[in-house]
């Protein structure tokens, strides 16, 4: 099967490309650190315990600081990429891309509809906020 050609941006293919790759190495990083952050003692499930889980857990020398700051930055990176790549206006190709895949992917709604609606959310179904929205 030929691969075809995106029609996303390539700044915004590069950014969702690099949270990939930012996950993968977060897991990554999980699969081999010790089990905690600090040290402790080996430690055993009581008999009967409800959890699947390894009944034995071996002692913890805990994370070195280098491992520390790994798990420290690499979830504030994904942060940062994960806002690049959903929050802010939307750039021209990249509407133009969603618009291509669906039209009605986001139709425009006044902000006064969309503050109605939290406002209901947060108030819960009820006659004055069902004609608030009527007359906003």
């Amino acid at each position: 099967m030929a691969k075809t050609k995106s029609n996303c941006p390539d700044d915004l293919l590069k950014v969702q490309h690099a949270l990939q790759a930012v996950c993968a190495g977060l897991a990554a990083l999980f699969e081999v650190l010790p089990h905690s952050g600090e040290p402790m003692e080996a430690w055993a499930h009581p008999e009967g315990y409800w959890l699947p889980t390894s009944p034995t857990h071996p002692d913890s020398p805990g994370w070195t600081d280098s491992e520390q700051q790994q798990v420290a930055e690499l979830p504030e990176r994904k942060r940062e990429l994960a806002a690049a790549s959903y929050a802010g206006e939307l750039s021209q190709a990249r509407m133009e891309a969603l618009k291509e895949i669906d039209p009605g992917w986001c139709p425009e709604w006044q902000i006064s509809w969309a503050r109605c609606l939290s406002s209901i959310s947060k108030a819960g179904s009820g006659r004055i906020s069902a004609m608030r929205l009527r007359s906003g």
